[in-house]
């Protein structure tokens, strides 16, 4: 089994759960090409996959191309006004980020 090496807040955490409960189905961390800066971060709901991580007690997916990308980062939760929501926070090796976060661009 490969040591997972993504940090989930614990406020993240609460909020995957309420969620998963909520909705009935988890929530997908997905690193698609685009955005205005590269790579582009989107949370969804979503159903497990073969290859899926399954984190925070199946209340959390993530496949592993989109893992490799943000390996050691910090998924938290974002609580202010016109910016409420999951986040990705300290990405090794991003060199740049979008203005409104849902983006970013790694260094070579």
């Amino acid at each position: 089994m490969t040591e997972i090496n993504l940090t989930i807040t614990a406020r993240a955490a609460d909020e995957l759960q309420d969620y998963l409960q909520q909705q009935g189905q988890p929530v997908r961390l997905a690193i698609n090409p685009g955005g205005c800066s590269g790579f582009d971060i989107q949370f969804a709901g979503g159903l497990p996959q073969a290859n899926d991580l399954v984190l925070v007690e199946g209340a959390l997916l993530v496949d592993p191309i989109s893992y490799s990308l943000i390996a050691g980062a910090t998924v938290d939760f974002m609580d202010a006004i016109g910016k409420e929501g999951f986040v990705v926070n300290n990405i090794p090796n991003m060199e740049a980020r979008c203005g409104c976060g849902k983006s970013f661009s790694l260094a070579d």
